[in-house]
């Protein structure tokens, strides 16, 4: 019922109809797995879901694309040495928005190591529910490890240390400061980031 209502509240916010809402938030996720070369399915076909890759390490959303890029036939394939991969369900799945736990699931996902332009010096951008633009740089530590930053407005609000074993905040990440240290512009930056996550906390 919340949700319904955020739905409803946002549309009278716009001036536009409710259900273009939903299409925009499924836009969204779509883009996010596509970024994450996840495949595209609906949450009742979930348990079918993979991901196949091949033996020189390239990632496929699905059988069908994978027989398509590599112009073989879909029974040969499955005796090529594919590796298929069952897709788990991620946060910003199951809820429909951006949320601090999906941003996290985000910037630790393991097939972000695969992505070319990972390290872009551009990096990538998250548009929030309250429209702000988060924005998601990576910087490469190790082989295999990585340093993903966060920011709002140029102010960086946290770090994510990704390791092959899990992954973790930094501790000196301005989540973590006692907000009467935080400067007016820090301030602004995180009230952005938490009024456009679905969980506040």
């Amino acid at each position: 019922m919340n949700y319904q209502d955020r739905i409803e509240q946002f549309a009278a916010q716009e001036k536009i109809k409710a259900g273009s809402v939903g299409k925009r938030l499924s836009l969204r996720r779509r883009r996010i797995r596509e970024w994450l070369n996840l495949p595209s399915h609906s949450p009742t076909r979930h348990s079918n879901a993979l991901i196949v890759i091949d033996s020189e390490g390239r990632t496929f959303s699905s059988l069908k694309e994978a027989t398509a890029k590599k112009g073989m036939h879909r029974s040969t394939l499955k005796n090529g040495g594919l590796k298929l991969v069952k897709v788990k369900k991620y946060a910003f799945e199951s809820e429909m928005s951006i949320s601090a736990e999906s941003i996290l699931l985000l910037c630790a996902h393991p097939n972000l190591r695969l992505k070319d332009d990972l390290f872009s010096s551009d990096g990538h951008y998250i548009l929030l529910d309250n429209q702000v633009r988060l924005h998601l740089f990576f910087r490469n530590i190790e082989s295999n490890e990585f340093i993903a930053f966060a920011s709002i407005d140029g102010v960086t609000l946290f770090g994510v240390r990704c390791a092959v074993n899990g992954y973790g905040i930094l501790s000196n990440s301005i989540l973590f400061r006692n907000a009467t240290s935080l400067k007016a512009y820090e301030k602004t930056a995180l009230h952005n980031l938490m009024r456009g996550c679905a969980k506040k906390n």
